[in-house]
């Protein structure tokens, strides 16, 4: 079998030395992703499930909901874990990495979350992205960046079955924890955001009267804000074949909002049949006795390290 080298941090720093000095808005889309990765994400091992990114300005600006760099570089997956996903699935068929390569595809096994990956033309700088549950961005939306920031030369998909998918919830929901609580987290141990901000973050329930299922997508006026979400929808697609898009999850947001960044309301030819929301909240006490309460136990564990 044909070596596959993993795209690291050494790898990418090796195309400019200087990257990291660069001046970003100057950079093309394969730079700033090679940026991102390179002077702003880190994982603590390359065998671990993520990377955890330096807090940045968004490079999104208002009403574009195309993927940043750094959006895509949050969903990248450590190099040595990433090979152990392309061994584990290298029977797969690889597809085309084209920008419309992902309608040839079938993702339904993956609607609960799975992993975009990639080679270039020589077999090389194998890549992996996460997609759906646990984070915010569905499958199309991830093969779009993945193609417009790596310029891979082919892709499979590959679903959860060769990691634990809770313990990966857990640790986006530390992320979000952190992000929430204004930690930085670059390069904090995974287990440390797993038992520190993750598991006390999940403490939320369902909210039934914020949650539903909606024909034809037609949400309600006045969604509740919800401290977790999750949005999934079936579509009908340019054959008349039923579609699965997927769930996506997020946090502080909104059933509009997690709509908007659904790449099923920017893609012709498919059309909604039903949405489904899921809010989730920490309804025993307020907003921030809940801060404080996730304050006070992230100090706890962490002192403890």
């Amino acid at each position: 079998m044909k070596h596959h080298n993993p795209i690291t941090e050494a790898t990418t720093n090796s195309y400019t030395p200087s990257l990291c000095d660069a001046q970003f808005s100057r950079l093309s889309d394969a730079e700033r992703y090679k940026y991102a990765v390179s002077c702003d994400c880190k994982a603590q091992s390359e065998s671990d499930l993520v990377v955890n990114c330096k807090p940045v300005a968004t490079e999104r600006k208002s009403g574009n909901i195309t993927m940043s760099a750094h959006d895509l570089a949050w969903l990248r997956i450590p190099s040595d874990t990433c090979k152990g996903i392309y061994d584990n699935n290298k029977n797969a068929s690889m597809v085309d990495a084209t920008a419309d390569g992902w309608k040839t595809l079938d993702w339904s096994s993956c609607m609960w979350g799975g992993k975009v990956v990639c080679v270039d033309d020589r077999g090389e700088d194998l890549s992996c992205h996460y997609f759906n549950h646990p984070f915010k961005h569905d499958f199309p939306r991830v093969w779009e960046a993945v193609i417009r920031h790596l310029k891979p030369a082919r892709c499979l998909l590959a679903d959860h079955g060769d990691i634990k998918p809770n313990y990966l919830y857990h640790l986006a929901r530390g992320r979000a924890a952190a992000e929430w609580l204004g930690s930085d987290i670059y390069g904090i141990v995974q287990q440390r955001l797993y038992s520190a901000l993750g598991l006390p973050f999940g403490w939320q329930l369902p909210v039934f009267p914020c949650s539903g299922v909606y024909n034809a997508c037609q949400l309600p006026k006045d969604g509740c804000r919800c401290i977790e979400g999750r949005f999934s929808a079936e579509a009908v697609g340019p054959s008349e074949e039923d579609v699965i898009w997927g769930d996506v999850t997020d946090f502080f947001t909104t059933a509009a909002e997690m709509k908007r960044n659904y790449s099923l309301f920017q893609t012709p030819g498919y059309s909604p049949k039903s949405c489904t929301y899921v809010c989730r909240d920490y309804n025993i006490r307020s907003l921030d006795e809940y801060r404080s309460v996730l304050t006070s136990f992230h100090r706890r564990t962490t002192n403890k390290k």
